[in-house]
Formats: structure tokens, sequence, C-alpha cells
């Protein structure tokens, strides 16, 4: 009876069951590599999944507290400070002014040219300063989101009423209006982000792997899901596929032999069907249209 209620309510619940079915699908995956996958290539496997879904998280909270900072204070700014309303404005556009993929693109040859130079010399460190550069180019949709939940709320007497009663404008927006009644919103948007992020970062990736040599692959670029498709191997065992053309037997040799490049791809693909079903079906269940 109590597994029938969870599946019931899980009917209702599609986001949180995508989720579910994100987290058993890379469990499933990666007990499958773990079976068949050699050690070393594994190893990778797992630190390239690691990197990638980490520096995703972490690109979302930067993002979050840039977005944030930037739109309350665009917000509050601007009827009783039009000069720094026009300046945050102008920040906002000039970073929204420039595609993402190429923004990326730029943080990312930012972090390795301080790589070459010494300054930064950790993994864990360049893959903090990447996800932070990086995060700089979804701030205005943080903000812009602020703004736009701000902007209702000032339509409304809601606004204007807790202004009678003396309470602080900065408390209004961030308590009252992004706490309190915005909450689904700002959840979807970070789970859309997070998969905008994954996106761009393992393009990021392959695209500097492609066209970097082998020596500085390894020495400046962190190992992520990007880079593992860029590989070699990797491309090898993706192109192994067009044996199923002639041969559909050919899967079992496919799910065994030709595990690394395959498994990249599903994980990539994967994890962006996921987070999109999780983003729509949130939107249609908390009704954010």
């Amino acid at each position: 009876m109590q597994i029938n209620g969870v599946l019931n309510a899980l009917r209702f619940k599609k986001d949180i069951l995508w989720i579910i079915i994100w987290l058993t699908g890379l469990v499933l995956v990666l007990g499958w590599n773990l079976l068949f996958l050699n050690a070393p290539a594994f190893s990778k496997l797992l630190t390239g999944t690691g990197n990638t879904f980490i520096s995703g998280l972490i690109t979302v909270k930067f993002a979050g507290a840039a977005g944030f900072a930037v739109g309350i204070f665009t917000a509050y700014s601007k009827d009783t400070h039009p000069v720094l309303y026009l300046i945050l404005r102008s920040v906002t556009d000039s970073v929204k002014s420039v595609p993402q993929i190429l923004g990326v693109l730029f943080a990312y040859l930012l972090i390795l040219m301080l790589r070459n130079n010494g300054v930064i010399e950790s993994q864990i460190t360049g893959l903090i300063f990447t996800a932070l550069l990086v995060s700089l180019f979804f701030m205005p949709e943080i903000s812009e989101l602020t703004e736009e939940r701000v902007a209702k709320y000032r339509e409304t007497d809601f606004f204007d009423a807790n202004r009678v009663l003396g309470i602080n404008v900065l408390r209004i927006i961030t308590v009252d209006i992004l706490l309190k009644n915005s909450a689904p919103h700002v959840i979807n948007k970070f789970v859309s982000l997070y998969g905008l992020s994954v996106f761009l970062q393992t393009s990021a990736d392959f695209i500097l792997s492609v066209g970097l040599s082998s020596d500085v692959n390894l020495v400046d670029l962190n190992t992520t899901l990007g880079s593992l498709l860029a590989a070699m191997d990797s491309k090898q065992d993706i192109l192994a596929l067009g044996g199923l053309i002639s041969n559909p037997f050919y899967i079992g040799e496919i799910l065994t032999t030709h595990l690394l490049g395959v498994t990249v791809a599903f994980l990539i693909s994967f994890t962006l069907l996921c987070f999109y079903k999780i983003s729509n079906h949130l939107i249609e269940r908390r009704e954010l249209i």
C-alpha cells in the first residue's frame, strides 16, 4: 500500500520522478561500467563525472549569489538611486550581450593562461575559478528574474501596504517577495541553469580538448565529461555504434568493449534530458507560467 501511495504521488510530481530517474540512471550506468570497464578508464569516468556535476553546482551557486545581489540592488535603486540603477542595468545588459558559449570559452582560456603562468596550480582551485568565471555569464538570468518578481509585486497593493507598515524596502524585496513568494520560480531557474551549465561547460571542454594538443589537455584542463568525449578512445567507441546498422547484435560488444565513449555521450545527453524534464514539470506543477 505504501508503494502504491508513493507511485500515485509521483504521478502528480513528475519533477520529483525525473530526479529519481536521473539518480537511478547514474547509479545503474556507473555500476555497469564498474563491472566491464577497466580500472584506469573507470577512474577517469568517475573523476570526469564528478568534476562536471560539481562544477555545474558551484557555477549555479555563484550565479545565484551574484544575480540576487545585482537584481536586488537594481530593483531597490530604480526609484531611489537612478544613477546606481543605470550603472547596474548597464553592467547586466553588457554581460547579457555576450553569447554564453563565447563567455564560457573566454573563461576557460583565461583559466589556461593563469595555469600556464603558475597563478593557479591545483585542480580544485582551477575548478572553482572556472565555475566562478562561467557564473558571471549566468548572472543576468538570476538578476532579471529578481527584477521581474519585484516589478510584479510593485504593481499590487502588497508593496505599498508593507511600506505603510514601515517595513524596509530591502526586507520587502528579499524576504517577502523573493523568499516567501518566489521560491518555486527561483528553484526552477536554478534547475534550468544547472542543465545549461553542464551543457556549456561540456561543450567548451570538448572544443578546447579537440583544439589543443594532448600535452596541454593533460596538464591544464580538468578531466570532465567534455574532455573525455574528445579523447581518441571515446571517439572510436562512438564510431563503433555504426556497426549496429549492419549487425544489431553488435550491441553486446558495444556495452562491454566500447563502454567509455558511449557512457560519456549517454551521461551528457541523459543529464540534459532529465533536467529539461524536471524544469518543465516543475513549471506545470507550480503553474509558474
